[in-house]
């Protein structure tokens, strides 16, 4: 999904009622409102596949 407060392309973690927690590779959590999101364009899909590919080699060079 992409959220349109904070400009950024998430997944989708946990719904309750009108609020969904959005989830980032690393990233602290956070909750929005579901009509202020939308859902994500196939560029906004591929970025956000390349950040979990980046946050899990990251991990993995620890």
């Amino acid at each position: 999904m992409y959220d349109r407060n904070r400009g950024m392309v998430a997944l989708v973690a946990d719904t309750r009622g009108t609020f969904a927690r959005l989830a980032r590779p690393g990233g602290t959590p956070w909750s929005a409102l579901g009509e202020r999101l939308r859902i994500a364009t196939t560029a906004e899909r591929r970025q956000l596949a390349a950040l979990e590919r980046h946050h899990s080699r990251a991990a993995r060079a620890r």
